[in-house]
């Protein structure tokens, strides 16, 4: 008959089988063995190679083994069985501190940048580009902005103009930059506030950083108003 670890198990709940298997075990030491599989195995393994077990059930001599200490409630694994670990060596050590450092340089440049409390910094004003500042300018001085950085428009007051058969109203218009072939107007004709048609008209030629004046008319005499919609330089 051939022994198997399960038959050796089992076997260590017995005294007497114990002794014939060559165990010198107190029954809690056997039960202790027995519950746990990795100790178990350990023993059936040294067991096998101490006695030179050839397989029979034949009285065996008795075999030396490592006694089972204790250790937080759990018992020894025999010598001979216990795994060994291999250590990380001096190049994973060196792996480590490198990443550590890395971590480190990340983590300062974000609070440098978030700020000292470690939250974005919200005092930080946008710088403002030419256009945005030249277009508050213009518009302080009255003007509306037809194309930003460039096309400025102001109506004229009321009383310092003429119109002929059609109501009409007469813009000033400035170019920074100039535009040779004049600039281009779209206007809504609104009526009580809401936009009821539209008229147009290219204005002349406006050299850099001086004026033209236009007239927008309502040929069909539906408003009471205009609205700038669209300006551009026609070349």
């Amino acid at each position: 008959m051939n022994w198997s670890y399960e038959q050796f198990r089992a076997a260590l709940s017995a005294p007497n089988q114990r002794a014939a298997l060559g165990l010198d075990l107190s029954d809690a030491e056997a039960q202790r063995i027995a519950g746990d599989e990795a100790l178990g195995r350990a023993y059936f393994s040294n067991w096998q190679r101490a006695n030179a077990y050839d397989g029979t059930t034949a009285h065996l001599p008795r075999a030396v083994y490592p006694a089972v200490v204790p250790q937080s409630g759990q018992p020894a694994l025999a010598r001979a069985e216990v795994p060994t670990k291999k250590g990380i060596g001096c190049f994973g050590v060196f792996v480590i501190i490198i990443s550590i450092v890395i971590a480190i340089v990340i983590i300062t440049n974000i609070a440098a940048q978030s700020g000292d409390d470690g939250s974005a910094d919200t005092d930080v004003v946008p710088q403002k580009s030419a256009e945005q500042k030249q277009d508050e300018k213009a518009v302080a001085e009255g003007w509306q902005v037809g194309v930003s950085g460039d096309i400025y428009l102001k109506a004229a007051e009321a009383g310092s103009f003429t119109c002929g058969t059609y109501d009409c109203l007469w813009y000033t218009v400035t170019s920074v930059h100039g535009c040779s072939g004049g600039v281009y107007v779209k206007a809504d004709i609104m009526s009580n506030g809401a936009a009821v048609g539209w008229t147009n008209v290219i204005s002349a030629s406006v050299a850099p950083r001086e004026s033209v004046a236009i007239q927008i008319e309502d040929h069909q005499g539906i408003g009471d108003a205009f609205r700038i919609a669209e300006t551009s330089c026609m070349g």
